[in-house]
């Protein structure tokens, strides 16, 4: 990727988001329809899929030190009526997340952990989506992605992190109103 000298802060950032989506679509991808299609999303055809003992998903390279996607998805019914544009009102809040509404209607926030399991430093990554399910339901889809911190600046994660960013760049939340 060659960039003029002139090249500011942002272009680069583009540049670099363009190139990386470009590396994310050249790989093969499978859709998943999870909990019959409450949530959608494009995983690379590769990953092997689980589901966990309280029926969350789990996603993730079968190789030395990758990182693992987790998936779990609520949903709420509220007391009272729900606006179809109510998704970023749906959000944790928080000082160190911010709420964005994607094009697709889902609102986004993401946030970063760093803690210890079993005596590693690990980080992980939670993005949030929320989509109002009119007239009274609500639905929450929670990925989270864990590495071990030691590996943060790890090209082979770096460009697994961009998968994963795409991936959930890309996830479908149902508006469907729950049976």
């Amino acid at each position: 990727m060659t960039l003029p000298r002139s090249a500011t802060a942002s272009s680069l950032l583009l540049a670099l988001t363009l190139s990386l989506n470009t590396m994310v679509y050249a790989k093969d991808m499978q859709q998943i329809q999870f909990r019959s299609g409450e949530v959608t999303f494009p995983i690379p055809a590769d990953w092997k899929v689980e589901v966990d003992q309280d029926g969350g998903g789990i996603f993730f390279d079968d190789r030395s030190n990758s990182g693992t996607l987790r998936l779990t998805v609520l949903t709420a019914k509220s007391p009272r009526p729900v606006s179809p544009k109510a998704g970023l009102d749906l959000l944790p809040s928080s000082a160190s997340e911010t709420g964005i509404l994607l094009a697709n209607g889902t609102a986004l926030s993401s946030s970063i952990n760093r803690a210890r399991e079993d005596g590693q430093a690990i980080t992980v990554f939670k993005w949030t989506l929320a989509r109002a399910a009119p007239p009274q339901h609500a639905r929450l889809a929670l990925f989270t992605y864990t590495i071990l911190s030691s590996l943060e600046a790890d090209k082979q994660t770096l460009e697994e992190f961009a998968v994963v960013e795409a991936i959930v760049r890309n996830t479908i939340v149902s508006n469907a109103v729950p049976r």
